[in-house]
């Protein structure tokens, strides 16, 4: 993760290559980005969910956005080998 925002950028591969993946949620018919720059490309749409946390542990990483009226979990986990 290069960034604490996960929307308004696309994702980097950690040698600096973009990776396209976007993050996109229809709540009630509404369509809300939360990751990646989709609006960049017009794939995505103007509604974005409002990124409010970010929690950072050894193994994850969890973002939560309020889109429309619910909130949204998103979580990236990294498993340890234990033999690593």
């Amino acid at each position: 993760m290069t960034s604490r925002q996960l929307m308004g950028q696309w994702t980097p591969f950690w040698n600096g290559n973009i990776k396209g993946m976007a993050g996109l949620v229809r709540v009630n018919g509404e369509t809300y980005e939360f990751m990646g720059h989709p609006t960049q490309d017009d794939i995505g749409t103007k509604l974005q969910a409002k990124q409010v946390s970010l929690k950072v542990t050894p193994t994850q990483s969890i973002f939560t956005f309020n889109a429309g009226p619910i909130a949204l979990a998103v979580n990236f986990f990294t498993p340890i080998d234990p033999t690593d």
